[in-house]
């Protein structure tokens, strides 16, 4: 696995545990295209981080800083690697513990987001729970944007205070892009 763009282009990343799935390089790639005007100097938010692949990719691409939470180990020992390798550690923050209570304890994660990104297992039903957290949390900022990462079959939610931005299918993997909604509270 490697960075594929920006500082540091082509550096080798440390793999991932074995029970850990990482976002391969061709969907960060033509994520990290679609998000090239909101990168310089974001605030990210890498939720279920695991290797950390996608705040890594975010920093390198020009974001300020990347807050990564993981509650596995081994995932936590990677992202803190990484970071190392990169030379981003004065750049991140690393929070290790369970997504769901992470993010109802918002001064821990040193909140608001520009970008918040989502990658949870493929069997983690967490598209509702999370948009209701972050939501009520206020963890992203007004023009912000939340990127959620799911199989293909699942077909995006709605739900108040927020607005589908935008739908992308990228081989056997979804991007769900949600926009908080301006109408709302």
């Amino acid at each position: 696995m490697r960075l594929t763009g920006g500082e540091g282009k082509g550096r080798v990343l440390f793999d991932a545990p074995d029970n850990v799935r990482p976002t391969s390089g061709r969907i960060r790639e033509q994520l990290f295209f679609m998000l090239r005007d909101h990168l310089e100097g974001a605030r990210v938010l890498d939720l279920f981080a695991g290797t950390g692949s996608l705040g890594l990719e975010a920093i390198a691409r020009g974001a300020e800083m990347a807050t990564f939470v993981e509650k596995n180990r081994e995932a936590l020992r990677v992202i803190r690697g990484n970071l190392e390798r990169c030379k981003f550690t004065d750049r991140a923050n690393v929070v290790p513990g369970d997504v769901y209570q992470r993010l109802r304890q918002p001064l821990q994660l040193r909140g608001p987001f520009d970008l918040i990104f989502a990658d949870p297992p493929y069997d983690d039903p967490a598209l509702t729970a999370l948009l209701e957290v972050l939501r009520d949390q206020r963890l992203l900022t007004d023009d912000g944007l939340f990127i959620y990462e799911t199989r293909h079959i699942v077909d995006p939610e709605e739900m108040e205070g927020w607005v589908l931005d935008d739908d992308r299918k990228v081989g056997g993997t979804r991007l769900h892009f949600y926009a908080p909604d301006p109408d709302w509270g």
